[in-house]
């Protein structure tokens, strides 16, 4: 597939039309204007990645997302591959459940939330930080980028509800109640052994604090993330939410059996409360593991102690890039997977509850990423693929974001009834 970028359209182009005419010697059917109706398309279009995650050294000097860096995700890529939204994670590897953890997840998830505000601090002139549906429309309109903030794993609360509305004061707008391993609010999809967690029972859900988490998500007005959670939790959140509920960043279950992805009964579940799920492009969850190459990655983290992503987050920068380099060598041996194969979990979930319930997610900067959409940059990748696939430009608008942006109207409304009723 050819790599499209707005200010590399003509080089594109060239390439576009040498896979035209190497397709109609194969006597493939391909229609010779196509790549240039993508990028026209993916031009004008509002465009929203659900998941982007991030360091606390984002937007620092250090890693200026001003300007190009190595994350697949700064102001420059996006400009340029036309991705107008992201949603960036202020995620919290699991910890302890007491006092003194759960104020040093704190400090974590918050360097986090700090690190967006500090690029839209910086540049104000091409990014804002989005807390309103209304928003989404209002930078279209000026043709500025926009951030958006979510929390993931709830655990950096610990026992206070009054820290979501800290959070949501900050302007997170998206919480998901756990990450990898079970938390005082929910159980995880995956349980933490280096905690001494076993994987949770099919009635181990939301806690009763879960609960009252939920209930204040939906009076606030913040969107409740099932992503993480653990099938019985997310049946939990789907059941007590009075607003729609998202997946940020999950796969077809059907397709590929990982803990991670989501079963047809909660992508359908999702769907029936107007929510929307949002298909990962993450390789272990679009293809699965290979053994082969699960063990040779193996040997990299033994070599680095790498047991979790705790350990990956504490390596030292220049040890860091280190091990990401063994592993992208490891991918380059094996093979990766690529839009195509990420597609078909779009496709399926499409099929199974309606372009109405599906969405988008990288999860770039996270190991998300296919051959084809490794950074902002090939985003127009994703809509020539989406065209090839037959959906129009409506269809493709509501799964980049227009779903989005209609849940998050959803959820801001519920919570105005909830204010005025309690008045």
């Amino acid at each position: 597939m050819a790599t499209y970028t707005f200010l590399g359209h003509r080089l594109a182009r060239v390439a576009s039309l040498a896979l035209f005419f190497t397709a109609s010697i194969a006597n493939t059917s391909v229609l010779a204007d196509a790549p240039e109706d993508a990028y026209l398309l993916h031009k004008r279009l509002k465009t929203f990645d659900a998941r982007v995650d991030i360091r606390p050294s984002y937007g620092s000097r250090f890693e200026d997302a001003g300007r190009r860096i190595g994350h697949p995700v700064d102001l420059v890529k996006m400009r340029s591959g036309g991705l107008d939204f992201a949603l960036f994670s202020a995620f919290t590897p699991q910890g302890a459940l007491d006092e003194n953890a759960y104020r040093l997840a704190r400090e974590v998830s918050f360097s986090r939330v700090f690190a967006v505000q500090r690029v839209v601090q910086k540049y104000p002139e091409k990014v804002e930080l989005i807390r309103r549906s209304d928003d989404f429309e209002r930078l279209s309109n000026d043709q500025i980028l926009g951030f958006m903030i979510a929390v993931e794993n709830g655990y950096p609360i610990g026992t206070e509800i009054g820290w979501v509305g800290r959070y949501y004061d900050e302007g997170a707008r998206v919480f998901a109640f756990t990450q990898f391993g079970h938390n005082q609010l929910a159980t995880s999809s995956i349980a933490e052994e280096r905690l001494g967690q076993t994987p949770a029972g099919p009635d181990e859900g939301l806690s009763a604090l879960g609960v009252q988490v939920l209930a204040e998500l939906n009076r606030l007005g913040m969107i409740a993330d099932i992503s993480h959670a653990s099938d019985a939790a997310a049946r939990n959140i789907i059941a007590g939410s009075k607003a729609p509920v998202i997946a940020s960043h999950s796969a077809v279950r059907s397709l590929v059996n990982h803990p991670r992805n989501l079963s047809d009964d909660l992508i359908k579940a999702v769907a029936a409360t107007g929510g929307v799920v949002h298909i990962v492009a993450l390789e272990d969850y679009v293809i699965g593991e290979k053994k082969e190459k699960e063990l040779a990655r193996q040997v990299v983290k033994d070599r680095y102690d790498v047991r979790s992503q705790v350990d990956i987050a504490a390596l030292p920068v220049e040890t860091r890039a280190e091990f990401e380099a063994a592993l992208n060598e490891i991918d380059n041996i094996y093979g990766r997977s690529t839009l195509e194969d990420y597609l078909k979990h779009i496709d399926y979930a499409v099929k199974l509850v309606g372009v109405d319930h599906v969405g988008i997610a990288s999860n770039f900067g996270g190991g998300g990423g296919v051959v084809g959409w490794s950074n902002a940059e090939d985003s127009p990748n994703v809509t020539e693929g989406l065209l090839a696939h037959g959906y129009d430009a409506a269809a493709i608008e509501k799964l980049w974001a227009g779903n989005f942006i209609r849940v998050f109207r959803q959820v801001e409304q519920v919570a105005r009834d909830l204010q005025l009723q309690a008045n």
